[in-house]
C-alpha cells in the first residue's frame, strides 16, 4: 500500500513538473519573441510609394530598398516617363521601352527593371510582360 501512495505521489508530482516546464516554456518563448524587434513586411513598391503591380518582377528583382542607387542602360530618355500610369504610354512611349528592353543583353533584365523600379517608372503592360517572359526563361 505504501508502494501505491509513493508511485502515486511521483507521478503527481512528475505531472506538476511537466505543467511548470511547460508553462514556463511558453512564457519565456512570448516574452523573448516580445523582445524581438519585429521585423517589417518586405515591400513591392515603386520609388513613389506605390505599388508598381509587377509582383513577378519584384520578386525576381528584389525589394524596394532606398539605399540602392538606380544604374542606367542607355535609358536616360525613358526618365520623362516618372509618374506615368502604364495605361497612359502612347505607341511611341511603348515602342522606346519595347527597344530598350529588345537590345539588351538577357541577363540585364532583372538590373534594368531594378533601375526603372528605383526611379520611378513604371513599365508598359506589354513591355512588362515581355520582361516577365525573358526573366522566367532564365530562371
Amino acid at each position: 500500500m505504501r508502494t501505491i501512495v509513493l508511485l502515486i505521489v511521483f507521478v503527481c508530482l512528475g505531472g506538476l513538473i511537466l505543467l511548470l516546464k511547460k508553462y514556463t516554456g511558453k512564457n519565456a518563448r512570448k516574452n523573448s519573441e516580445d523582445s524581438m524587434p519585429q521585423k517589417e513586411p518586405a515591400k513591392s513598391e515603386s520609388a513613389d510609394g506605390e505599388c508598381c503591380g509587377a509582383h513577378e518582377i519584384c520578386e525576381k528583382t528584389g525589394k524596394y530598398n532606398p539605399q540602392f542607387k538606380p544604374d542606367y542602360y542607355d535609358d536616360e530618355e525613358l526618365d520623362a516617363y516618372k509618374g506615368v500610369s502604364p495605361d497612359d504610354y502612347s505607341e511611341e512611349a511603348v515602342a522606346e521601352f519595347d527597344e530598350v528592353l529588345m537590345t539588351m543583353n538577357e541577363e540585364d533584365v532583372a538590373g534594368w527593371l531594378r533601375s526603372l523600379q528605383l526611379r520611378g517608372i513604371e513599365l508598359p503592360y506589354s513591355v512588362r510582360d515581355k520582361a516577365i517572359m525573358i526573366l522566367n526563361q532564365n530562371t
